[in-house]
């Protein structure tokens, strides 16, 4: 289930036509598909970030993670510099990858425009695992399963923590 195509463009009396409702749904099936893979990767990023910080003895901010907020670049850096190559396969991947490497187009006040860790965990993980992964978040965050049992899922854990 979940937001379709189908949903969002529709016909009523062969208005609009039927190629150009065609060419319609396809866009839409294209960018829906970028922002579940993204979100999906965000998603992972956020729940490696909580699993991480919750088996700490005591509660770190943010910035003791990855360093001031308002100076980017060197955590930025630090995740480029480290980036493996797992390959972007399909359009979808590549354009996902892009945009968390690069940032979206407009800003917005709750998030980054870039997402430097989420990109970091596509070229270091691959998408197949961040989808396999993904599903464990879910578990981690409806608390079906502990951050100790989620990170125990995330593939060289041991590297990832030692960047």
């Amino acid at each position: 289930m979940g937001l379709e195509p189908d949903r969002i463009f529709q016909q009523f009396r062969q208005s609009p036509n039927g190629l150009t409702c065609k060419a319609w749904r396809e866009r839409a099936a294209h960018n829906l598909a970028i922002a579940r893979l993204y979100l999906s990767s965000k998603l992972v990023a956020i729940a490696i970030l909580e699993a991480l910080a919750s088996g700490s003895e005591q509660r770190l901010p943010l910035t003791a993670w990855f360093g001031p907020l308002e100076q980017p670049t060197s955590w930025e850096e630090r995740f480029a510099a480290n980036q493996t190559c797992q390959v972007s396969q399909s359009l979808v991947e590549q354009q996902v990858t892009q945009i968390a490497e690069h940032g979206r187009t407009r800003p917005c006040h709750f998030d980054l425009v870039k997402s430097p860790f989420a990109a970091f965990l596509m070229r270091f993980l691959g998408f197949e695992q961040i989808k396999q992964l993904r599903l464990q978040a879910e578990a981690l965050f409806s608390q079906q399963i502990s951050s100790e049992q989620f990170l125990e899922q995330v593939p060289h854990l041991e590297r990832l923590v030692t960047l």
